[in-house]
Parts: C-alpha cells; structure tokens; sequence
C-alpha cells in the first residue's frame, strides 16, 4: 500500500506541473485531453475522458463550475460545464484508490498552488467503496466536526507523525 500511495502522490505532484506549465502557455488549467505530449501520467479511457493512472490509483482533474451559495469554488468532472475565469486560476488533482481499502487507502488532493490534502478519518466499509471527489475546492483542513471527509494539509501531517 506504502509503494502505491507513494506513487500515486508522486503522480499527482507531476500532474500539478504540467498543468502549471500549461496555464503559463495557455492561460487556463486543462482537462488531461488537453495537455497533448506534456501529460506525464498513464492514461486510460473513463466515462467522462481520459484518467490518470497509477499502480492502484485513478487520477482526476476538476475544474471549477462556479461558485457555490457560501463563495466556495465548486469542482467538477469533465463533461460538466465550467467557468472560464475560475478555471483560468484554480484546479484539483485527485488520486483515488482504484479499488478502496484494496489497492490503497489515502485519498490525495492537491490544488493549483502545490498544496497537497490527505483524506483521513475512520471510514466504515460502505463510505470506503463509495470513494467520493470533493465537490468544492478545500480551502483548509477539515475539521472532524464538519459533515463528509476529513482532509488534512499533508505537509502537517508529515511534521506530527
């Protein structure tokens, strides 16, 4: 688990720069089908467009859709409509386990500035299988009295082990 974690990580991390060095050519965040050569990632063909992959992890991109009734960014899949002006300044990467509790546990997150967010908390076997994306963009760690998953900043957590 520890080897594919540190993969999909690595992955996730290499995805975050190519998309940066798309928005510095381009002007906006990309879906995977967009970033041509550049994509440094495998690939397969999902529901809503290429993934990312890595050993045991799926790889997504969200895009911001707009903004939600709290002025939180909302992400979404490809396939759904996005705003233009957001896209142009924020994106997530997310890597999910590929088959939940099995191929991987963590669930990663990282933006547009490199920060990276892990999923933690105690999940029952219903909740893991269910492997959900966020739907907005994190803005801080999570607190386990919110609803839903608990993310923390990696970096936090690698300095309190």
């Amino acid at each position: 688990h520890v080897a594919r974690e540190d993969a999909a990580l690595a992955a996730v991390k290499s995805l975050i720069a190519a998309e940066q060095a798309h928005r510095a050519s381009a002007g906006r965040f990309a879906w995977l089908e967009e970033l041509g050569t550049s994509l440094p990632v495998a690939t397969v063909a999902g529901p809503q467009g290429l993934e990312g992959r890595s050993p045991g992890y799926r790889l997504e991109v969200l895009l911001p859709s707009g903004r939600g009734a709290g002025g939180e960014i909302l992400l979404v899949t490809r396939g759904a409509a996005t705003d233009p002006l957001l896209a142009a300044r924020h994106l997530a990467v997310v890597a999910r386990p590929l088959v939940p509790g099995e191929s991987g546990w963590r669930v990663f997150y990282a933006d547009e500035t490199g920060r990276v967010f892990v999923q933690e908390g105690a999940i029952d076997a219903e909740g893991s299988r269910e492997n959900l994306l966020p739907r907005a963009r994190l803005e801080r760690p999570g607190s386990p009295n919110e609803p839903g998953a608990v993310w923390r900043l990696l970096n936090d957590l690698e300095k309190n082990p």
